[in-house]
């Protein structure tokens, strides 16, 4: 049986016939990434990332309405999602939402 030689011209290496096809997709696989890295940029490298801006704390005041109260609530659950906030941290940021008058009555 003849052995099975890498796809890419001018390379020398090869692996023996009766390398188990599973183990030697395995091997062409880690070969070609090391030997033969792309320098065709992939989807992945071509794509930009957009950097979102930061998520903005909502205000909450004293002087506040029932349905101002009930935006900062809908406004504060969101960023505690975006923000990934647990913990203590909840409890700090939570106090830099209130506006001076209100946080001087804490």
């Amino acid at each position: 049986m003849t052995d099975i030689r890498c796809p890419v011209p001018q390379c020398d290496i090869s692996w023996p016939s009766t390398t188990a096809p599973e183990v030697l997709l395995r091997l062409l696989d880690m070969h070609e990434r090391t030997a033969h890295p792309s320098t065709t940029p992939t989807t992945a490298s071509m794509t930009t990332r957009v950097k979102a801006e930061k998520v903005k704390r909502p205000v909450v005041s004293v002087s506040g309405t029932s349905e101002e109260w009930t935006y900062f609530a809908q406004r504060w659950f969101e960023y505690k999602q975006a923000t990934r906030l647990t913990g203590e941290d909840i409890i700090f940021q939570l106090l830099e939402c209130c506006d001076e008058a209100l946080r001087a009555r804490t």
